[in-house]
């Protein structure tokens, strides 16, 4: 009896020596933004959302201030998704709408996979595609993901900016070759120098 009772407590103190053991979350599908037309996608379900916090009467200021690729066509993307709606967009950013986004680059140095593919796994997958479409049958994930974060903006009487009626974050996988869709374009600097003589 001594003994059992000696090697119950060496394997309770064992179990609470242990760290946390690493879980996976459950399966989930993240899209990946892989072509012009997803980004008109996004802009298409911003604007849903945009549309019934806005008054008519009160136009829209979509912001100027993301200049990279991804940015120009987004800004082009949702005045069209806009006055599709409705919705008047102006160039005055004194209005009292300002529709403004931000984007998030994050990069995963270790390569991901998706492990645990069993058959009922890889059945629903297939059941999925048939139905749905757009499953991931491509095991390897890329590095890179990109969050897109977005808010209207409503001004004051003093167009301060001051309330958020709408606010919203997405979260999408994007191939590894795009990342520089989602960077400011860099300008080159060009300087002029005077050589004189003593």
């Amino acid at each position: 009896m001594k003994n059992f009772a000696m090697l119950f407590l060496l394997v309770l103190l064992a179990s609470c020596a242990q760290v946390p053991r690493q879980a996976s979350y459950p399966l989930n599908y993240q899209k990946t933004m892989q072509a012009s037309e997803h980004w008109n996608d996004l802009a298409c379900r911003i604007a849903a959302k945009v549309q019934p916090a806005v008054s008519p009467d009160n136009p829209v200021f979509i912001s100027d201030s993301d200049v990279s690729p991804f940015g120009i066509a987004m800004r082009s993307f949702l005045k069209t998704q806009l006055q599709k709606r409705g919705i008047h967009t102006t160039e005055n950013r004194s209005n009292s709408y300002e529709l403004v986004w931000e984007v998030q680059q994050v990069y995963f140095n270790a390569d991901r996979f998706n492990h645990g593919h069993g058959l009922p796994i890889g059945l629903s997958d297939v059941i999925q595609n048939i139905f749905i479409g757009g499953v991931d049958f491509d095991f390897y994930k890329p590095h890179s993901e990109i969050i897109v974060s977005f808010e209207l903006l409503q001004k004051d009487k003093d167009l301060q900016l001051s309330v958020f009626p709408v606010r919203d974050t997405y979260v999408f996988y994007v191939n590894d070759y795009d990342r520089d869709k989602y960077i400011k374009e860099k300008t080159l600097e060009y300087h002029e120098y005077k050589l004189t003589s003593n």
